[in-house]
């Protein structure tokens, strides 16, 4: 697994009443940290699962006490027509299969949330959207600081992300980290269709502010950044925080 390092933005100053009450060495231990791996929902992701739980990341997340979930929407081996109104549609064979496998999968491990969508890569800023929403409605808690999002063949290093909360908490800011950061556009697809660039942290491993979180998931800049750039979750998460 790889364990990149880790650079990071301070944004907006924000208003965090946890640190009335505990420490900022408090607010930002790991345990504070909710992590969120993405993963594919058909059947031949799985070995990838398999080889990151047999690594040394659970080991480390875990002694950290650390809460991680593998976040997946539901498999997909059929094209969507849009513009359908089949009202007997059903889940392909193969699907059926994958869904079978990968709710056994889940019952075995206890590690894996299901989002309502389908697992297509053409969707996955709505997945992310969705892992966002379940973040806030769902997987965070008040003493959450920090939530992480990364790559099934990727392992934070607690202690790094730690180092660099306290940092941005003592200077009141919300935080957005990753470990690749485009500064500058290299590729036209990075630009919105206005020629316009927001800064980002490619989608390997990034990590916001539980502050920045709430206030994306539900923001109208986030569901409807697609009118001015591409699908690409990365680029569309370094819009979000923009906005």
């Amino acid at each position: 697994m790889q364990s990149p390092a880790l650079s990071f933005i301070q944004d907006n100053p924000h208003h965090d009443t946890r640190e009335k009450k505990q420490s900022i060495e408090e607010v930002c231990s790991p345990q504070n940290f909710l992590v969120l791996i993405k993963g594919g929902a058909k059947a031949i992701y799985q070995r990838r699962r398999e080889i990151w739980r047999e690594s040394k990341c659970p080991a480390t997340y875990k002694e950290h006490k650390m809460m991680y979930h593998f976040m997946l929407g539901m498999p997909a081996h059929e094209v969507i027509n849009p513009n359908s109104h089949n009202q007997g549609a059903r889940a392909s064979e193969k699907e059926i299969s994958d869904m079978e496998q990968i709710r056994n999968e889940s019952l075995m491990n206890r590690d894996i949330i299901f989002l309502s969508l389908k697992d297509v890569y053409d969707n996955f800023n709505l997945k992310t959207m969705r892992m966002f929403e379940w973040a806030v409605d769902r997987g965070m808690t008040e003493e959450t600081s920090m939530v992480v999002f990364h790559d099934d063949e990727y392992c934070l290093r607690p202690e790094v992300l730690q180092t660099i909360c306290e940092k941005t908490f003592r200077s009141n800011s919300s935080l957005y980290a990753g470990s690749v950061y485009w500064r500058h556009p290299s590729y036209d697809i990075q630009k919105g269709f206005d020629g316009s660039f927001a800064p980002y942290f490619g989608g390997w491993l990034y990590a916001l502010s539980s502050d920045l979180v709430k206030e994306i998931a539900y923001h109208e800049g986030t569901t409807f950044a697609s009118m001015n750039l591409g699908f690409s979750e990365d680029l569309q998460v370094g819009k979000w925080v923009k906005n």
